[in-house]
This record gives C-alpha cells, structure tokens and sequence, in this order.
C-alpha cells in the first residue's frame, strides 16, 4: 500500500521481529541503517559470552575489558545477579580466560551464543561514542 509506519523503540527483540529497515540514533544522528539481519551481519564475527556474577566488582569487569579481543562488555542487573555480556571477536578469548580474570568473585551459569540486534546496536552506539 506504499506505506511506512515509522516506530520507535527501545526493545531490540521489538524491532528485530516487526520491521524490515531500522536506523540507529546516537547522539541525534543516524549511526546505522539497514535490514535487522544486515545491521546483525555487523557483528557476526563476533562471539557472545554470558556469565552469571554475584558481587561482581569494577576492578574485575576492567580486567575483563582489558583483554585483547573483547570489544565490549555490558553489565546487566537480574535481581541479585549481574550478567557479564562480553563482547569477543570469535575465538579470540576462551571462556577460561574470561573467568581467570573473575578470580574472587561467585559465578554462576556461563553460556556463549550468537549476536542479536541487541548485540549490534550495543556495538553501534559504542563505536559512535
């Protein structure tokens, strides 16, 4: 019906499931645009680790930044934990590494997975700051 619905959001899920062209805003301007699996295509060298932490400190998530291959790493509150997203180019940083540098601090499930839109948008914005 040459029609366009334009929609605003904060859930990366959202947006990957309802849209066919999505454009990411940081800082007032365009960073990226394009289909939800071109703006994942980003980041598919990457390699996603997930781990569970229970008094997570800053000094160790600095340790954990400082490694070569990490590109990002996110703090993400879960009711009495705190989930690491770590960021890695694929391969580079194995998981024991990753929980070397988290010497001292309680960890609880560890788990690796495939980018999402979430993921790529998190590596957009980081790279436009």
């Amino acid at each position: 019906q040459r029609k366009t619905v334009l929609l605003t959001t904060h859930y990366m899920f959202e947006a990957d499931q309802l849209c066919n062209r999505i454009a990411v805003i940081a800082n007032g301007e365009i960073v990226a645009e394009g289909s939800p699996s071109h703006l994942k295509s980003k980041v598919a060298d990457l390699t996603v680790v997930e781990i569970e932490t229970f008094g997570v400190t800053h000094e160790a998530v600095e340790r954990i930044r400082s490694l070569p291959g990490v590109s990002n790493v996110a703090i993400e509150e879960r009711e009495q934990a705190q989930v690491l997203v770590v960021q890695a180019r694929d391969g580079e940083v194995p998981t024991q590494e990753l929980l070397a540098r988290l010497a001292g601090v309680r960890v609880g499930r560890v788990s690796a997975r495939e980018p999402t839109l979430e993921d790529a948008y998190v590596q957009l914005i980081g790279e436009s700051t």
